[in-house]
């Protein structure tokens, strides 16, 4: 009776760990996090089965669930719960980043250079990347954007917490500030927002000491007028000008007689 409400979406499979391969290109998984779900594991059972798909004859590499794969092999275990994945390089690399998204494992910049690799070396477009991994197309141009900054910035913000909210920071300083303003982030201890904060008010200083060294270089722009008027005389062409200063403004009246224009235009 029970068998009629249900169909079967595949099947379960134990796999010797001997015959599994990782196909992780990540750099490690967390010790200590590691060690945390092997208890749980050892605790509950593995409730999760790992992806994995068909490599060869005799082997399968891990599409999604390296962490409970490594844990396992803690727990001394020797087989392990798979799910077989058919599927090209692409469906997989899908697979396994809709897998870390769903349980929060990685990274924002890993995260990012996923979907990178995706778009680059399997031809996915933004739109379809995005509808298979449930996003919106900002959302994965705005990951993509991240990769634009350095690796050294990214490598230092990742000891950072809430590191991906100082990246989104960093991207909208120019480049040659970027390293003091990171300095800045960690010697001062700045949240997100006081750092935000900081970097405006920097900001408004340096747009201020400007206006004041425009300002105390205007005979650069007033001894224009006067070379110009005067190459003009040199020219044949009748051409004054007149200067007037208040406290607000420096005022030019410049004239330049008709027929004279004509005449030098046409010579």
């Amino acid at each position: 009776m029970a068998k009629e409400i249900y169909r079967k979406a595949g099947e379960i499979v134990l796999i010797p760990f001997e015959r599994i391969v990782s196909g992780s290109k990540r750099s490690g998984c967390d010790m200590l996090e590691l060690e945390e779900l092997a208890s749980s594991i050892a605790e509950n059972g593995l409730l999760d089965p790992i992806a994995v798909k068909p490599l060869g004859d005799t082997l399968f590499m891990i599409v999604a669930g390296e962490r409970r794969f490594r844990a396992c092999v803690i727990l001394g275990m020797t087989e392990i719960p798979c799910i077989l994945v058919n599927g090209d390089d692409a469906a997989c690399a899908v697979f396994s980043l809709i897998d870390n998204l769903q349980h929060r494992r990685l990274f924002w910049s890993e995260e990012a250079a996923l979907l990178q690799t995706l778009t680059e070396n399997y031809g996915i477009s933004l739109p379809e990347l995005a509808a298979k991994i449930g996003k919106s197309v900002g959302y994965v141009e705005h990951k993509l954007r991240l990769l634009t900054l350095p690796l050294s910035i990214r490598e230092r913000l990742a000891g950072l917490p809430l590191s991906e909210e100082y990246a989104k920071i960093l991207l909208d300083v120019p480049e040659q500030r970027r390293e003091s303003a990171l300095k800045a982030a960690v010697e001062r201890n700045f949240s997100p927002l006081e750092l935000r904060n900081f970097l405006e008010e920097a900001e408004g200083k340096r747009r201020k000491r400007d206006n004041i060294i425009v300002f105390k270089d205007l005979t650069v722009f007033t001894n224009t007028v006067e070379r110009a008027i005067e190459t003009m005389r040199r020219a044949g062409i009748h051409a004054t000008a007149d200067k007037a200063e208040t406290e607000e403004y420096v005022e030019y009246t410049v004239r330049i007689k008709k027929d004279n224009r004509a005449k030098a235009l046409y010579q």
